[in-house]
């Protein structure tokens, strides 16, 4: 219950008020007038860009009564890879990837189980310290790493044509892309990598304003 409450005044009550102000000023620019169905819509991320928050929340309280069942959190993986996979092929909501649609309306960006097996591995990967595991790497090998993982990230993407979400490689894409800033921060000079440490702790206000 104290992670929920944390969350509350950490998360919730941030979104509430950046989307408020944001909806609000996009309302008056385009003077409209202030319909509570857009509201909650814009609120939500329904065609706005706080879907993430929707879906982050959504994932805190799956997680958060699951994170002792590690099994779950590995079929969590797994669903996730599956509803990517189905999302690319049109079958689960609209993708640039996909020739034909089928159900067309479920936003992609609003299935939740297309990020709860991403928030799912962070989990087993904080518990089984894979990031420590990959960070205390010998330099050669920590090169070597990030050599492939930025040429395959860089390959993938133009096989994709630019597109990063919901496509047959969009998740493998964002793990190697995780993998190379990491390795960057580690290797980079020391204000580099305390910038990039810094730049980890206000991501969320990042996100708000960008």
């Amino acid at each position: 219950m104290k992670f929920m409450k944390k969350k509350l005044c950490t998360t919730i009550i941030p979104w509430i008020i950046n989307a408020s102000i944001y909806y609000g000023l996009i309302a008056l620019a385009a003077e409209g007038n202030i319909r509570l169905t857009a509201y909650l819509n814009f609120i939500l991320g329904n065609g706005s860009l706080f879907y993430y928050m929707t879906m982050l929340c959504g994932c805190y309280l799956v997680v958060w009564k699951l994170v002792k069942h590690e099994g779950v959190l590995w079929m969590l993986v797994a669903i996730n890879i599956l509803s990517v996979l189905l999302t690319a092929k049109g079958i689960l909501g609209s993708s640039v990837y996909a020739e034909q649609l089928i159900f067309t309306y479920l936003n992609p960006y609003l299935n939740i189980f297309n990020w709860i097996g991403i928030f799912s591995f962070g989990v087993l990967a904080k518990r089984h310290n894979l990031l420590q595991h990959l960070i205390n790497l010998e330099m050669k090998m920590s090169i070597i790493f990030f050599l492939i993982c930025a040429s395959v990230s860089v390959l993938l993407i133009r096989l994709d044509n630019g597109n990063t979400y919901w496509t047959n490689y969009s998740l493998l894409i964002e793990c190697m892309i995780s993998c190379c800033i990491l390795l960057i921060a580690k290797y980079f000079p020391y204000r580099l990598g305390k910038c990039l440490e810094y730049v980890g702790t206000i991501t969320l206000p990042i996100y708000f304003w960008h």
